[in-house]
């Protein structure tokens, strides 16, 4: 970014920025969907219900762990601006010393998987299988945090296609690995978990030569003790912030499930295939929000409040209509997208109803997601650690509220208001907050109102 003429990226560079971050994100989502579709066509239905049955702990893994070290590379963006080598360097082993002890956790929690299938009402002809695959997601939860953060401070220096070239590169790597093992091995459904997580590992190799490689001198080694204390708060208030709000949303997403698990095995496996399709949308709206955090965490950093605004409403306006397109496709083509992710006749046709049921309908508030994410990630980047926990706290009371009011009473079809309701309350929330945020910045700066250069 040219902090020099103190203007924005032109839309074909912004673009060219853009877009492999897009991407990186879509491949990334492709991981449940090649096992989902895997598994379909290979085993039977009850095996792709396993996976939904345990899909809260896959949000779960993103939300706290992924959580934590989204929040570490926002920070780290602003240091990179503020600090230039010596707060990159030291923002980064920061991040990765605190990333070591999450993945250290991680490991330790691999007992509570029976626990938490039993809390989360798993049907008792899936859970022994159940056992298996959820622990191999738990203790892949450090790896996917690690790769996360790598994948931050790769995109926080502006080299957004080679966090989007090695994504793509791991998509070929896992669908391999989900092939062998379950497919020609024929090992059981924990073997797809242990796909993603031997992906992880390979990936956080690869990122780590490039990064030694072409960052080396700017990234040298510093000791946990080197590291200042002020950078591990921020780190840690970053992380902690992030991880409240995903928290927040984790807990609902408990009642979710457990709401999900109460249905037949049809309309679960079913609700599996759409809620893969569903994440790749998601993060193609993501994106702008990750691009947020990027982009106006620099021009936050470098004192330009005006250019950061117009940026956050660019992105705004961009993401809106990307997300209004997505709305409109998975309408249109829902049973086709849930068919093409199950195979045809590879599995009973009420599951590919459930799925387009579910799909046709929650995509409709992808506008309001984009809204939140922009919004979320803009106001994190600029320092309100606050507002994480709280637009978390009003996306999981409004679920937890349609669950057992609609939800309850109407069945697995009204499900898919879930989403719409959710992020639609969360979206009109990051508005306000944002809009209250930059008054504050604007008296703070003493300019009497945000904007002024």
């Amino acid at each position: 970014m040219d902090h020099v003429n103190q203007k924005m990226m032109p839309e074909r560079r912004f673009a060219a920025f853009l877009m492999p971050i897009m991407a990186s994100a879509v491949f990334q989502q492709c991981y449940a969907l090649i096992n989902a579709g895997i598994l379909g066509r290979v085993r039977t239905e009850e095996a792709v219900a396993v996976i939904g049955s345990c899909a809260f702990l896959g949000t779960l893994q993103h939300f706290i762990f992924n959580g934590m070290t989204t929040g570490f590379g926002i920070v780290q963006c602003r240091f990179f601006e503020e600090l230039q080598t010596e707060g990159g360097m030291s923002s980064f082993w920061g991040g990765i010393y605190l990333t070591g002890l999450l993945a250290i956790a991680a490991c330790l929690a691999v007992p509570a998987a029976g626990p938490v299938l039993h809390m989360l009402n798993v049907p008792a002809e899936l859970r022994a299988e159940a056992a298996g695959y959820a622990a191999w997601v738990i203790a892949g939860s450090g790896f996917s945090a690690l790769r996360n953060f790598l994948i931050w401070t790769v995109q926080g220096m502006n080299k957004t296609g080679i966090s989007g070239a090695v994504t793509a590169a791991g998509v070929v790597t896992q669908t391999a690995l989900t092939v062998l093992l379950t497919g020609v091995l024929r090992l059981p459904v924990w073997s797809a978990a242990a796909a993603v997580l031997l992906n992880h590992v390979l990936i956080c190799l690869v990122l780590s030569i490039y990064l030694t490689v072409t960052a080396g001198r700017h990234l040298a080694l510093c000791r946990p003790a080197q590291v200042p204390l002020h950078v591990y708060r921020e780190l840690m208030h970053g992380g902690l912030s992030k991880s409240a709000m995903m928290a927040m949303v984790a807990f609902a997403g408990i009642f979710r499930q457990r709401m999900v698990n109460s249905f037949s095995i049809t309309e679960i496996a079913g609700y599996t295939y759409a809620s893969t399709i569903s994440n790749v949308f998601q993060v193609i709206v993501g994106s702008y929000g990750t691009a947020a955090a990027i982009l106006c965490g620099r021009w936050y950093g470098a004192g330009c409040f005006r250019l950061l605004r117009d940026e956050c409403r660019r992105l705004m306006r961009h993401s809106v209509f990307a997300a209004l397109l997505c709305s409109a496709g998975s309408f249109l083509l829902a049973e086709k997208l849930v068919t093409a992710a199950a195979g045809a006749g590879a599995v009973a046709e009420g599951v590919i109803q459930s799925g387009s049921t579910y799909l046709a309908l929650s995509q409709w508030g992808l506008a309001g997601l984009a809204v939140y994410l922009t919004g979320r990630y803009t106001l994190q980047s600029i320092g309100s650690n606050v507002s994480q926990p709280v637009l978390g706290t009003i996306e999981a009371l409004s679920g937890i509220l349609l669950l057992y009011t609609i939800v309850a009473k109407a069945g697995f079809p009204a499900m898919g208001w879930y989403p719409v309701v959710t992020w639609g309350f969360s979206g009109v929330s990051a508005l306000i907050m944002l809009h209250f945020r930059y008054r504050t910045i604007g008296k703070n700066a003493g300019r009497g109102g945000f904007g002024d250069e």
